[in-house]
């Protein structure tokens, strides 16, 4: 009762609005009752139905979960080969991230740049620090 105490409001205008569905989705029924076609009033009763009750208790599962303040935990699992491959893939990253940094200090940096029709060509050694292009 404590639980639901400031809760009252909210729980009976969320069950009053089920309950105006229900009733809604029993009106083609009641109104074809005395016609030829009362099954499909039927039909179309219980086909809503198929809607309405697992809302129904989806609705009271949120409610249950947002009172009581219940939540899921959940854990992944990992393998040792997962692990494995993991680590694998990091150290075939670093080691080709220091042969492609060790390539580049061998080379000289080149950039073009064009201008209209003109095509320059920049080279910068990357030795001397005073000049050093980064892009």
């Amino acid at each position: 009762v404590k639980a639901l105490r400031f809760k009252w409001l909210p729980i009976l205008a969320i069950y009053s609005g089920l309950f105006f569905v229900l009733t809604l989705s029993l009106m083609p029924a009641v109104g074809m009752l005395e016609s030829e076609i009362a099954p499909l009033g039927f039909m179309i009763f219980f086909f809503t139905l198929t809607y309405q009750i697992p809302l129904f208790y989806n609705v009271k599962g949120i409610l249950y979960r947002e009172i009581f303040g219940i939540a899921v935990v959940r854990e992944i699992e990992t393998s040792s080969t997962t692990d494995n491959e993991q680590k694998n893939v990091e150290e075939k990253m670093q080691s080709s991230a220091q042969t492609s940094t060790e390539e580049q200090q061998s080379k000289p940096f080149t950039a073009n740049s064009s201008s209209g029709s003109k095509e320059t060509k920049k080279t910068v050694d990357k030795t001397d620090n005073d000049d050093i292009f980064t892009a």
